[in-house]
């Protein structure tokens, strides 16, 4: 069963999408979000997540160059992947079945996404990749950046990376 919760949570994400520019991913509506019960804090992973995919959107608006858009980039990516860190310590300390409940939270706020995100990063992963292949990457994984708040997905999906971020 909590196996193919995680699936289900990484199609959804695999295949989800984003809303209007908004406030930063380093506080905004996740901040306003009491993360003290299972719903909650699957509410704040999302909220973090949809404020980073409108920020990613608004920065890749008609594609500005390599130069401009990377450094934009990898600063929203590593203060979301701080923030979902921090949210997947909160996660990690929970009894298994609550996360389970913050997964479920998380995977049923989704469609609250705007449906143009996957059409808009997949745009500008292409449009990057050609010129810059690290760029491109860092804009399609992005979609799956709450990966960073479950431990257990993490481990399994890039070692490397929770590893250095001190996740055993």
């Amino acid at each position: 069963m909590r196996l193919l919760l995680t699936l289900a949570i990484a199609m959804v994400l695999a295949t989800g999408c984003a809303k209007k520019d908004g406030e930063g991913a380093a506080g905004g509506e996740a901040a306003q979000v009491d993360t003290s019960t299972p719903e909650g804090l699957g509410k704040a992973i999302f909220a973090e997540y949809k404020a980073g995919t409108e920020q990613m959107m608004a920065i890749l608006k008609d594609h500005p160059d390599a130069a401009t858009v990377k450094p934009k980039v990898e600063e929203l990516e590593k203060k979301t992947i701080e923030k979902m860190v921090e949210l997947g310590k909160k996660r990690q300390a929970l009894p298994e079945g609550d996360r389970g409940k913050v997964d479920m939270t998380l995977f049923d706020q989704m469609g609250q996404l705007d449906p143009n995100w996957m059409s808009v990063a997949n745009a500008a992963s292409a449009h990057y990749a050609g010129t810059d292949a690290e760029l491109g990457a860092k804009i399609s994984g992005f979609n799956v950046i709450t990966q960073y708040a479950s431990f257990e997905l993490l481990k399994k999906q890039k070692p490397e990376e929770a590893k250095r971020l001190g996740i055993e």
